[in-house]
């Protein structure tokens, strides 16, 4: 949780955020679902990590559009929108990475694999060295 709290200084910077027993209920609740998608009966701290995030999120949607624009400037989140919107697109959840290459170009490599990385970690999808596997919950 302290990583998140240096990783989001800037939204915790404009929001006044308070921690009660209802705040940590509602983290616990969200990581239990979380560990719930992936059929497990418990919960792994990449599941409050996550629980966490949407937390954040949800409390930063009560910035202004320009606050917004610039939190969401960071490269790792183009790179995660074009890969969502290729997965959508694909019928069988699996996209190439050749092909995907081609629409990141502007975008560093490491941002490239930031991304693959965390939203790996956080089982949203699955990566090869050649394909990228959304994960399927259902």
């Amino acid at each position: 949780m302290r990583q998140n709290d240096e990783r989001n200084s800037k939204v915790s910077d404009k929001i006044q955020m308070y921690t009660t027993p209802r705040t940590i209920l509602s983290i616990y609740r969200l990581a239990e679902s979380k560990a719930r998608l992936r059929f497990s009966s418990k919960i792994e701290i990449s599941d409050v990590n996550e629980a966490e995030r949407l937390i954040l999120e949800s409390r930063s949607s009560l910035l202004d559009d320009s606050d917004r624009s610039q939190r969401r400037s960071d490269p790792m989140y183009g790179v995660y929108d074009i890969i969502r919107n290729r997965l959508q697109q694909s019928t069988n959840g699996i996209i190439d990475m050749a092909g995907l290459q081609s629409e990141l170009v502007g975008f560093r490599q490491e941002d490239i694999t930031r991304c693959l990385n965390h939203f790996e970690e956080l089982n949203i999808w699955m990566t090869t060295d050649t394909t990228v596997q959304l994960v399927r919950t259902n």
